[in-house]
């Protein structure tokens, strides 16, 4: 019943608000993403409004993780805040943009998404991402992550571009420049 109430929710997300189309000469009673997304989500009630400046983690996010290797198929987190992966593909997608444009609600969160394995390189640095994607693929979204086992190199300890990887790490944000970002730290891929 829980996956055909999420269907029926994205259908109609996709068929009111579409890819980035404007919809404020459609339907007056009708919800848009943030609606639908805040209304249903009992991912945080934490309205703190606090962004995380550093790229580390607090010391309170390794204290919710298990003293198991990375590298090892099991996730070394006991619990998990949101769980992006058991989220149809286009209601992941609208709650990644949620936690982009909100993310205080989500700081220090363990949060597990599935997507496709992205790298990009600017000014001398790599990221990695998780890109999750809408079911009509026209819309995609990164989960930028920084794994916990730093003696990872890449490509050699990394997945195929492209393939499809599951990912969790403590949800926070960071600032280069004037620009502030989110990304899943002391991240696993598992």
């Amino acid at each position: 019943m829980k996956k055909v109430i999420c269907v029926l929710c994205a259908g109609l997300i996709l068929a009111l608000t579409g890819c980035g189309s404007d919809n404020s000469t459609g339907n007056k009673n009708a919800k848009n993403v943030k609606d639908v997304l805040s209304s249903s989500s009992n991912s945080s009630n934490d309205t703190s409004g606090e962004s995380s400046s550093s790229a580390e983690p607090s010391s309170s996010d390794e204290t919710k993780a298990e003293s198991s290797s990375s590298k090892d198929s099991k996730s070394k987190y006991e619990k998990i805040d949101t769980d992006l992966s058991a989220m149809s593909e286009t209601m992941a997608y609208a709650q990644a943009v949620n936690m982009s444009e909100t993310p205080e609600k989500f700081k220090d969160k363990i949060v597990k998404v599935k997507g496709y394995f992205a790298v990009s390189n600017d000014n001398g640095n790599t990221y990695f991402a998780c890109m999750l994607t809408d079911a009509t693929a026209c819309c995609s979204q990164p989960m930028e992550f920084v794994l916990a086992d730093t003696s990872r190199k890449y490509p050699a300890d990394y997945p195929e571009l492209d393939s499809e990887i599951t990912v969790v790490g403590v949800f926070g944000t960071y600032n280069e420049g004037t620009e502030t970002y989110c990304r899943l730290s002391q991240a696993q891929i598992i």
